[in-house]
């Protein structure tokens, strides 16, 4: 894929999250990336596989916030948060999240988007997995099934993102660590 093109389907995102699905067309995307609605009619065909490709770009993207968070971390714990809190910076309030649930429901309609979504939901949670070992190893972490709390901190994202929605209380990265910060709480040592 182009920087032409992951630059259209993050404008897609962005309209889609803005206005709904139904008012994305290629005329309205053409404005925001100044190109002429041909032109995406000839390299996407269809607005159904604009928002295909769309759905995998988000999926393929969580991978690569997981590795910057723990490259721009000491802390392997810390990463883990920041990973999750910037997937969270997506979420900027109940309009733009309803109206991007479509990618969500194009990836659970759709065979080949779907598989993508299973891949990307278990790589992220290897990644995170990957983390919480380096965290036992720096002893931020006692002992334990790393596996399984990698899953529960992925379930506990989803759901905090669901519960900020319906409360709105500061921004939705702090509600996600809050939540995050209490799971692994029971686990953490005394030695950070």
């Amino acid at each position: 894929m182009t920087k032409a093109d992951e630059k259209i389907l993050e404008a897609t995102i962005q309209l889609v999250s803005d206005q709904g699905v139904d008012k994305l067309t290629f005329a309205s995307l053409g404005e925001q990336v100044e190109l002429s609605p041909s032109t995406l009619v000839q390299r996407f065909g269809t607005k159904q596989r604009l928002l295909s490709l769309t759905t995998k770009h988000c999926l393929q993207s969580m991978g690569a916030i997981i590795e910057t968070s723990q490259n721009e971390s000491h802390s392997p714990l810390q990463a883990a948060y920041a990973a999750f809190a910037s997937m969270a910076q997506a979420v900027t309030g109940v309009r733009e999240f309803a109206n991007g649930q479509v990618f969500f429901y194009l990836a659970l309609t759709d065979p080949d988007t779907y598989a993508i979504l299973q891949t990307s939901m278990r790589q992220a949670c290897e990644k995170t997995q990957q983390l919480l070992d380096e965290a036992v190893v720096a002893h931020e972490l006692k002992p334990c099934d790393t596996t399984a709390l990698a899953l529960t901190l992925q379930t506990t994202y989803e759901g905090a993102i669901t519960t900020w929605l319906a409360y709105q209380e500061g921004s939705v990265e702090e509600w996600v660590t809050k939540r995050l910060t209490a799971v692994v709480e029971p686990y953490k040592t005394n030695e950070i």
